[in-house]
This record gives structure tokens, sequence and C-alpha cells, in this order.
């Protein structure tokens, strides 16, 4: 009793602070990003909060957060979506993540911190953070003051000059498109990654162009779900559990991927005679990469990149590949 009405005081004195703070108000801009990508998905989560979506607001941000983690401004804006949507496993998240990337910030915010701290019903870490924020009480809180920005010109991809050397059809080896991610490499280009310019004009599957997905992580395939109803173009969907998040937001360690058994670039249809069996999934206890190409789940499954291409065996040969690209990006 005496430890709740000690609680219900510092609660009171919470609140009297938190009408003096400044609102950590979410707005259009979320600073040059240095990606198209970024920055549309960054737009798209402020005006989802203005229009009162916080369910596409928040998935916004987490995936602006997947590709640029290091973005301070993207954890206020998923902190204040949450707050209203009254989602506080995610506020506490945002603002750890503040904490993380700036230290300094932590003094100001302890306040909202708390509160989130206690509408999670975890009183005894609660406490003794609302006791900090009241001795901070005079300390003023952030201010962000965003303006949407004016979109951003999409990048015009270089074409190979005529009557040069070398393959036909072969983009120049030259920095790639901005909208890539920031994966660009001013070196040459990697055998696997040459750009095929003939028929479609667009990306071969490869490596590179898979690190562009908004996760990448290594997992251990476990088993599938039994469905009578299995087929090629009805693929089962598939649990593996996470050892290693590459890049991208936090997800459940227990990850359903839609299982898919052909690469959606392909042409090829469903091959003669294909019936499903067990033997058509991985072995249990196997490693595999996995490119999650949007890290929001559908239909309850996550769907990897390009369908059977987003699952790559984890052989250190194809890690190594991975971490050199993230190393090189920007978006690591």
């Amino acid at each position: 009793m005496i430890k709740n009405r000690r609680f219900k005081y510092l609660l009171l004195s919470l609140l009297f602070i938190a009408t003096a703070l400044p609102s950590l108000a979410v707005g259009d801009n979320t600073g040059s990003t240095g990606s198209i990508t970024i920055t549309r998905h960054a737009n798209n989560a402020a005006k989802a909060f203005a229009a009162r979506d916080y369910k596409k607001a928040k998935e916004e941000y987490r995936i602006a957060i997947g590709l640029s983690p290091d973005n301070l401004e993207f954890y206020y804006g998923l902190y204040d979506v949450c707050v209203h949507s009254g989602e506080w496993d995610q506020v506490v998240f945002a603002l750890e993540k503040i904490f993380e990337i700036d230290e300094s910030k932590k003094r100001s915010l302890l306040a909202q911190y708390g509160e989130a701290l206690f509408h999670l019903n975890q009183y005894d870490r609660a406490i003794p953070v609302l006791k900090q924020a009241l001795k901070e009480a005079d300390i003023p809180a952030p201010k962000i003051s965003l303006v949407v920005p004016a979109p951003m010109p999409e990048p015009v991809e270089d074409k190979p000059a005529s009557g040069t050397g070398g393959a036909a059809g072969l983009v120049p080896n030259k920095m790639l498109p901005s909208d890539s991610g920031n994966l660009a490499s001013t070196g040459p280009i990697p055998h696997h990654d040459i750009l095929l310019a003939k028929d479609t004009g667009t990306f071969k599957l490869s490596f590179l162009n898979a690190s562009h997905s908004e996760c990448i992580l290594t997992a251990e395939y476990l088993d599938y779900e039994r469905n009578p109803d299995i087929q090629f173009f009805n693929p089962p969907i598939a649990r593996y559990h996470i050892s290693k998040i590459l890049k991208g937001p936090p997800l459940n360690k227990d990850l359903p991927i839609r299982y898919e058994f052909y690469d959606r670039q392909s042409s090829a249809g469903m091959p003669p005679g294909w019936k499903f069996s067990i033997d058509k999934m991985p072995e249990k206890g196997s490693n595999w990469i996995l490119f999650i190409r949007n890290a929001v789940p559908r239909d309850g499954a996550f769907d990897t990149y390009e369908g059977s291409y987003g699952r790559q065996p984890a052989t250190q040969e194809n890690l190594n590949e991975i971490y050199a690209l993230l190393e090189n990006s920007a978006n690591r």
C-alpha cells in the first residue's frame, strides 16, 4: 500500500512535469537522409500520423528505422506515434534507442521514459526513473521542429553509350542510382552484380540488389506448417529462428516465412509433374541468410526478396559478401 501511494505521488508529479514539456511532435521532414527511398517512407509516416493513421505511421517509421537505424528523428517519430496509439512497449524501445544513440537526451526524457514503464506495469523500474525525472524537472525537453521537404528528384540512370567497347547492353561501370539504398560504389562492379539492360532493363538477381531489402538476417530453419493445400503457387509457411539481424528493425525471434518455390523474376511456370513433398523443404537445423524485402508481415508471414532467391545458405563465403556490402553501405 505504501509503495502504491508513493508511486501515485510520483506519477502525479510526472504528469505535472509532462504538461510543461514541449511535445515531441512529428513533422514530415526527417532531415537529409541521402536516400529517396528512406525519405519517402519517413514522409509517408508523418503524413499518416497527421491523418491519425497510427498503424501505418508506425509501420512506415519502422521501415525507415530498418533502412537508417542511427537516425534519431525516426525514433522520435516512432515515440510520438506510439504514445498516441498506446503501444508502450514501442515507446520504451524508441526512447532506449534514442538514449543509446545520444546519451545526452536521456536527462530531458526521463519523465516520458518513466511514464512508459508505468504503463507497462514495470513499477520497480519506473519508480527510480520518475524520482530522477523530478530532480531533472528544470531541464528543457528537446524540441523537434520538422517541415515537409520538397520531393527529391528521381536519379537518372546512365545508359550505355553506343559504339563503346565491352559487352553489348551492359551499364557503364559508374555509380549505381542513389535510390538503390546508398549501396552505390564508384569501384568496379563485381561480376555477379553486372546490370542486364537487354530484354527488361532491370537488375538481375544478385546479392547487391537483395541487400537493399529492409531486413537481412541469419536464421535456423525449424519446420513448416502442415497444410493439405500446399501447392507450387500456394507455398507453406516455414518457421525459422533468428540467429542474428544484420540489417533492419528488431523482429520476433520466431520468424514465419512464406516459402516460395520460385524466384519472381523467372518467367518459367510450375515444373511439369511438380508435387509438394517434405524434400522440397530445407534440412531442419540448417542455417540461412534471409533477405526480407518489407519488414512488415503479410497475412501472418514475411516475404523474402524475389521469392526463393531471398533464401541463401549461410555459408562463410556468402556471409563475407553480405558483410562487405553492408560495410560499404550508408544504410548499414
